[in-house]
């Protein structure tokens, strides 16, 4: 599918994308083209429009500027499904691990998408690391997330070549997944259920609908410059490093917000 095409109230009955000549239809009666628009198409905008997808009467477009899913920060990470043991007991993102990581592992089990239950190390070489991985792990053992010390000499016996001067911590549930697998896999199922995916349209301009509908209308702009506006109840944004930008599109200026990017290395 190569870009968002006209996709107007007109044409609610039966709207096609040019490109794949797909057409469908709908008994559903609503004001907008689309229940619900996503704005970008890596892992987090693929998970949230497969699974508004799934909701009865939704119809859903998931917008993307470019030719594919996934080829921007996605498809550049540690690939890790973490355990949960940093982020502290009233941090969302501790929930979010603890819930995330059974239903990812239980997803990619049953649809084979590639991943393994490695278990992960944490390594101190000293005293003030050693305190640190203390904490970690009582922590870990409060919001019961399974953990533990491994003895120096089970440590090199298993890992010859890791070198752990004051201690390691174990943790069983730390794993690793192929973030390309499991998005090819989370875009074929929002496409089986009916959603729509629009390839190379960058959003250009968002703005409520006027009519006394709350709503949104989002215009994208294809490889030929042309402009295409389509319509939807509920608008998500998921840009991830342009998110910033959709963000400041929506909100009036005096809540504009200016991005600051950091580089992060990892080995």
């Amino acid at each position: 599918m190569a870009s968002l095409r006209v996709l107007t109230r007109s044409s609610l009955h039966t709207r096609t994308v040019l490109s794949s000549s797909r057409h469908f239809s709908s008994s559903i009666q609503r004001d907008a083209d689309f229940t619900h628009a996503v704005i970008g198409g890596g892992v987090v905008g693929l998970a949230i429009a497969r699974k508004l997808q799934q909701r009865d009467g939704a119809s859903t477009v998931l917008i993307e500027k470019h030719g594919s899913v996934g080829t921007e920060t996605s498809s550049r990470n540690s690939e890790v499904i973490h355990a949960g043991l940093y982020y502290g007991p009233t941090s969302l993102k501790t929930k979010l691990c603890l819930r995330g990581k059974d239903m990812l592992y239980e997803l990619c089990k049953k649809n084979d998408i590639p991943h393994r239950n490695t278990g992960k190390w944490i390594v101190a070489q000293d005293a003030a690391q050693m305190d640190a991985l203390q904490k970690v792990h009582d922590f870990a053992k409060s919001i019961n997330v399974p953990i533990h010390f491994l003895s120096k000499d089970e440590a090199k016996s298993r890992e010859p070549d890791v070198r752990a001067e004051a201690g390691v911590l174990e943790s069983p549930s730390t794993g690793i997944v192929d973030s390309h697998s499991l998005m090819q896999y989370l875009e074929g199922d929002f496409e089986d259920h009916g959603g729509i995916c629009a390839f190379k349209s960058p959003v250009t301009h968002i703005t409520p609908l006027d009519s006394g509908h709350s709503g949104w209308e989002v215009t994208t702009r294809g490889e030929d410059g042309e402009e295409t506006t389509i319509t939807a109840d509920t608008l998500i944004n998921s840009a991830g490093l342009f998110a910033v930008q959709i963000s400041n599109m929506i909100l009036p200026k005096d809540r504009h917000r200016k991005a600051f990017y950091a580089k992060g290395s990892y080995f």
